[in-house]
């Protein structure tokens, strides 16, 4: 899931800039843009922290199962806390889109020609995020490790540039699924107790996908956002009220 977060965050990178954020302070006069700021900052952080935490559970597995191996001991199986992890990383996905949502709404979408290119990912009742969910929840009978292809992510982006109901105009036609190929979903049964036979699976996936240096980038973005926070707003600007909505979910649909 970390590419449909990575892709988001460079297409509006540079409209969280600590320039763009000032000057759209100054000519719009937003109160408010600073704490939704600081809720996109908040919800990424905990974003990079979950990962942390998946990744290495994924390491320390691999680890386990192939020193396992050299012992002679192949049907054993790993038992991890990954579907707590899927739960708490499904969360946070969720807080940072509706943030991402609210955010471009109090800017005015923020870089109009930007916000729409993540239309196909994160509005509408198909869309790339909700897809995302979808497979990986825990709510289903057997949650799944999910990663996205980021050159499909890309095509979706590109194929808003003519008309943002492209998609849903596509699935009325039944055209090809513009989904196609976007999801990647690792081949293991139950992620809670993965058999050792699966290791080659997992050493592929932290191989070819690279997580940690995903991870790495992302932490980088944070930075940046939080050097917007620190060069524009006060405490008063980004702290919640009590009682504020914006720190609950209030929902798990995000397709408006």
């Amino acid at each position: 899931m970390l590419e449909i977060i990575k892709v988001i965050l460079e297409t509006i990178s540079k409209s969280l800039s600590i320039d763009a954020i000032r000057k759209a302070k100054k000519e719009k006069q937003l109160t408010e843009i600073g704490t939704e700021v600081f809720l996109l900052y908040s919800s990424l952080n905990s974003i990079i922290v979950v990962a942390r935490h998946i990744v290495a559970v994924l390491e320390r597995g691999l680890v386990w199962m192939n020193r396992k191996i050299k012992e002679g001991q192949p049907d054993r199986e790993y038992w991890t806390e990954l579907p707590l992890l899927l739960l708490q990383q499904e969360l946070n996905l969720l807080q940072f889109i509706l943030t991402i949502k609210r955010l471009g709404l109090k800017l005015e979408i923020i870089a109009p020609e930007a916000y729409r290119k993540l239309h196909p990912l994160i509005h509408g009742k198909l869309n790339a995020v909700n897809l995302l969910l979808g497979v990986m929840s825990v709510r289903s009978s057997a949650p799944k490790l999910v990663t996205m292809s980021e050159i499909k992510l890309r095509e979706l982006m590109e194929s808003s540039n003519s008309d943002i109901r492209d998609i849903s105009l596509r699935f009325m036609r039944a055209e090809k699924d513009p989904f196609d190929g976007l999801l990647s979903v690792l081949p293991i049964d139950d992620i809670s107790s993965i058999p050792i036979k699966n290791h080659k699976i997992i050493e592929d996936y932290l191989r070819a996908r690279t997580p940690a240096s995903v991870i790495a980038e992302l932490e980088e973005i944070a930075g940046m956002i939080r050097e917007a926070i620190e060069a524009n707003f006060s405490l008063q600007d980004i702290l919640l009220s009590v009682g504020d909505e914006r720190s609950a979910l209030g929902g798990d649909f995000i397709g408006f």
